[in-house]
């Protein structure tokens, strides 16, 4: 089982949230991009390693501490080519049934060298939704664009009228 020593840490924190903010106030975690790998399926989940693989996990597997939350938002950004946002997906509703948002980012991602293009976004949030997923979380709104920005490298006004778009969502200013 994947552990580290700020387990005991994330659970009183989230546990703390809730006492402080009782329902009908949501709290949602924004939890990394390998966060619930390191386990079971998602056992060598790539990309392997780095501080917050498997973060998530004691969280995920507590389940009176996991009913505390009320969604997920998975930045599923700056982990490099190789990431693969649905397994992560996966991974997070295999522990989490309630509402799970996709995050993206327009370039530059902090690190990996990573870009979401308009296309690769929208066919990653569709492929997302159909499996289940809630909608999608854009960071950060207000990002500087990119210096080109275009289809190939999208702003982040860009990447989300395509987002909204494509799910059928109006745009609103």
């Amino acid at each position: 089982r994947t552990a580290c020593d700020s387990d005991a840490l994330l659970l009183d924190v989230v546990e703390a949230a809730r006492s402080a903010l009782p329902r009908p106030i949501a709290i949602w975690l924004t939890a990394t991009n390998t966060g619930a790998f390191g386990e079971g399926a998602w056992r060598e989940a790539g990309p392997t390693g780095g501080p917050t693989y498997g973060a998530f996990l004691p969280l995920l597997r507590d389940p009176t501490r996991r009913a505390l939350l009320d969604g997920i938002s998975i930045m599923a950004y700056d982990a490099g080519p190789t990431y693969r946002p649905l397994e992560a997906y996966a991974a997070y509703r295999n522990h989490f049934q309630g509402p799970i948002l996709i995050g993206f980012t327009s370039p530059p991602e902090a690190w990996g060298g990573h870009v979401y293009t308009l296309r690769k976004a929208v066919e990653t949030l569709g492929s997302a939704l159909e499996k289940g997923a809630n909608g999608a979380m854009i960071f950060a709104i207000g990002k500087d664009p990119p210096p080109d920005p275009g289809p190939e490298r999208p702003s982040p006004d860009e990447l989300l009228a395509a987002l909204a778009e494509a799910t059928g969502r109006a745009r609103t200013d």
